[in-house]
């Protein structure tokens, strides 16, 4: 019966959990069952191997002798102390196990506890070594502290990687809470706070991987590519022109490559962290900005003739003729040395002549010539005349 009950209560779960699944087709099923036997492993080991229950019972029983030393300077501080409410039985734990915690890790020998486990958790599982390695954290440390494990590498995690980072946090239970815990449910009694921390502890270990096994299912990583993440502009720069970090010349993971070599496309999509904020844009954006005066911002737009011609006048506006002119002179070298990085060139023979040019020009003049009329007649002034020649031929350019 209590077979069909576990068998039952894991299918209920899992159902929810792919009910509510943002994208059920991406769920890697290899990663779930491999998580929900690791928690059956874990449970076997420490409920029915003598080794293993003995190893839990001697670390339960030392938990239980640190809430005792929190009790003696409870009473040394407070000497009327009562142990009956959450003040004086929970807090002094949460403090001691806190302090301790921060002892271990400054010695190193809680990382290597949540290394040893992260490492069995990405063999059996084949999560990233961030995820595993803030999914064991989380098993001692509050949800506060365990992304502090993987901060280097957060700005580049996904959404799928994420949610697990926050589920696992969810999942199990931090360090001083409990010690909490046990303080509360064991009370005075030693055998029964033997009892609570072994449950707690056996509860904190097994949900690790059921934290990742359920974030996996609401939030499945995306088999489509990441987006790129750079920390500045000039990390782009290099990405973009080096040959070390993205090759040149051969294909990657059947990528083709754009028509420069290089393995990042000036149009890919990335994130960079500018002036303090992550931005999605694109390498081609970021070349281009290179020679962008600061007083305009990032231009994070694609630049199509009318709005270049706006961003030359907003330039000539706020940073006055001289600025501007150097503005124009960096765009047109940055536009020669990206055609010659590009070996791109252009003769005569690639000009196409479209064949009602003769006929548009002829047209064009006539136009042109009952302005002139006018304006010699008196009809129109000598502004509307030089705006009025200005529309036509830049209509006739535009056509053709």
């Amino acid at each position: 019966m209590d077979f069909v009950r576990f068998v039952f209560g894991i299918i209920f779960i899992i159902s929810i959990a792919y009910f509510f699944s943002n994208d059920k087709r991406n769920i890697n099923w290899k990663l779930i069952f491999s998580g929900l036997l690791l928690q059956i492993i874990f449970a076997i080991l420490i409920s029915n191997v003598l080794f293993i229950e003995n190893i839990f019972k001697t670390i339960s029983e030392f938990f239980v002798l640190l809430i005792g030393f929190a009790k003696e300077g409870t009473l040394f501080l407070f000497p009327n102390a009562e142990f009956s409410g959450f003040a004086f039985s929970a807090l002094p734990v949460v403090i001691l196990f806190s302090a301790l915690s921060s002892v271990l890790y400054y010695l190193g020998v809680l990382q290597y506890i949540v290394k040893s486990i992260a490492w069995i958790m990405s063999k059996t599982m084949k999560l990233s070594g961030a995820e595993s390695l803030s999914a064991a954290g989380n098993i001692f440390m509050g949800q506060t502290e365990a992304p502090l494990l993987v901060k280097p590498y957060i700005k580049n995690m996904t959404k799928s990687e994420l949610m697990c980072l926050m589920t696992g946090g969810m999942a199990t239970i931090a360090g001083g809470v409990f010690a909490a815990y046990v303080a509360l449910l064991g009370g005075s009694d030693p055998q029964e706070s033997i009892k609570f921390a072994t449950i707690l502890l056996t509860a904190s270990i097994m949900n690790a991987p059921a934290g990742i096994v359920m974030a996996k299912i609401f939030y499945p990583e995306n088999k489509e590519k990441k987006i790129k993440v750079f920390g500045s502009p000039e990390e782009v720069l290099m990405a973009v022109h080096s040959s070390g970090s993205y090759n040149w010349h051969e294909k990657q993971d059947g990528e083709k490559l754009d028509h420069l070599g290089r393995g990042i496309r000036v149009h890919e999509k990335i994130k960079v962290l500018i002036d303090g904020g992550i931005i999605e844009t694109t390498p081609g954006r970021v070349i281009f900005n290179t020679i962008v005066p600061k007083e305009l911002g990032f231009q994070n737009y694609v630049l199509r003739k009318k709005r270049l011609s706006e961003l030359v006048l907003e330039c000539y506006k706020k940073i006055g003729l001289e600025a501007t002119v150097k503005f124009l002179d960096n765009m047109k070298n940055l536009g020669f040395a990206e055609a010659t990085r590009a070996a791109l060139s252009m003769g005569t023979c690639d000009v196409k002549i479209p064949p009602d040019k003769a006929k548009e020009l002829e047209e064009a003049y006539k136009r042109v010539a009952v302005v002139k009329k006018q304006y010699e007649d008196g009809i129109i002034t000598e502004g509307e005349r030089h705006s009025k020649i200005i529309s036509i031929w830049t209509d006739v350019s535009d056509r053709l």
